[in-house]
């Protein structure tokens, strides 16, 4: 018995468990860590700049450089930490950041989900991509995780079989739809970036609160007739 627990207790100790993304989980980069978001080898990580975001002065963000050539030629991203796992369950159905174009070309940025880590393993990307004007200004950019705005990049794979387990999520610069981007001589800011849920578009707020007001009216009305 003490064997046993002694094993259940190494294997509870050592195993690595992916819950996935909370709602309200913002990557703000405020220290000198990248919060695990890398270009990976051999390709040069990004950088945390300690001033300049979108917060001023003293709002730090990540800096991501590309020289157009081999395997640092592309402003690609990706994070196989904290942004992997389930976004189902929490209902994480939309990422939003903070993006700047300090480059001399417009960019064309998206979202990836990989379903793994390996190259050429299947995922779903923007089907629309965030236009990011050469103005070195930051704007707002919202990505919703939906079938209306993915578009799937290889085969056998579905959405909510990726939802229920992401094991990468990358920031890309693609004209098209792509998990893996462009080469392209440029560099990025980013920062903010969250895990909320999307906001209901009025017309179905409208709804929501019209069917509960002919209820509330239906249930006082048959309250009268019942006292009637």
């Amino acid at each position: 018995m003490h064997t046993l627990r002694l094993t259940l207790a190494t294997i509870l100790a050592t195993a690595t468990v992916s819950a996935g993304p909370i709602l309200g989980q913002i990557d703000r980069f405020s220290t000198a860590s990248t919060l695990n978001w890398t270009n990976g080898a051999p390709g040069t990580d990004p950088v945390v700049i300690s001033a300049g975001g979108p917060g001023g002065a003293g709002d730090g963000y990540l800096q991501v450089t590309a020289n157009g050539a081999g395997a640092t030629g592309r402003l690609t991203v990706f994070n196989r930490t904290q942004w992997t796992g389930d976004f189902s369950t929490p209902g994480v159905y939309l990422v939003e950041m903070d993006l700047a174009n300090f480059g001399a070309s417009a960019l064309s940025m998206r979202l990836a989900l990989k379903s793994g880590t390996l190259a050429g393993s299947p995922g779903f990307v923007s089907t629309t991509a965030f236009a990011l004007a050469a103005d070195s200004n930051w704007h707002h950019a919202a990505f919703l995780l939906d079938a209306a705005d993915l578009t799937l990049v290889g085969s056998g794979l579905t959405l909510s079989s990726l939802l229920s387990g992401v094991a990468e999520m990358r920031i890309i610069n693609a004209p098209t739809a792509s998990l893996n981007g462009v080469n392209v001589v440029g560099q990025i800011g980013i920062d903010n970036i969250s895990a909320t849920a999307p906001v209901p578009e009025p017309g179905t707020i409208l709804l929501f609160v019209t069917a509960l007001l002919a209820g509330g009216l239906w249930r006082l009305r048959r309250g009268l007739f019942d006292w009637l």
